[in-house]
């Protein structure tokens, strides 16, 4: 396998599932959330942590769709997928999608073209789509993204 890709399958499993050097990994985070935990909101205005759970698996799945070729659009099940009468079973489910996703996006990533890496996702820059960028930047930002997200459970935790 190209380096380059090992590096970047090695840093984006990392993020997830590994013992990054910023903190914790998404998979310590969202261990011991339970599903009361993860539907509170603290705040009308603040996603509770299964809104932030559901983003980022909606995220996962958009991206390994634009790996196989499709055309980027807005997550099939919404950029901020409705929680309804979440209960322990659901909860655990969402946790489970997630990870399941992301194994089957690293897969994707061994398995893509090398040359296609530099390739742009869409014609145009769309931030909110998150074209505009390569697929390698693409592949960055999802890290990034799912950091990002991590942290923001992380403090919701603190406050349940």
């Amino acid at each position: 396998m190209n380096p380059v890709i090992e590096k970047l399958i090695k840093e984006l499993d990392k993020s997830v599932n590994g013992d990054p050097w910023y903190g914790a990994s998404l998979k310590s985070i969202l261990q011991d959330v339970t599903y009361k935990q993860a539907v509170t909101r603290h705040n009308p205005n603040i996603h509770s942590i299964a809104e932030i759970a559901l983003h980022i698996y909606a995220w996962i799945e958009e991206v390994s769709s634009r790996l196989k070729g499709n055309e980027p659009k807005e997550p099939e099940r919404g950029d901020w997928p409705e929680v309804d009468n979440l209960n322990e079973t659901g909860w655990k489910k969402i946790i489970g999608d997630i990870f399941s996703a992301h194994e089957t996006l690293l897969e994707q990533v061994k398995n893509f073209p090398f040359e296609k890496f530099e390739e742009r996702v869409g014609t145009e820059r769309i931030k909110e789509l998150g074209t505009g960028f390569t697929y390698r930047e693409m592949l960055v930002g999802l890290m990034e993204h799912n950091i990002y997200h991590g942290g923001q459970i992380g403090l919701l935790k603190k406050l349940v």
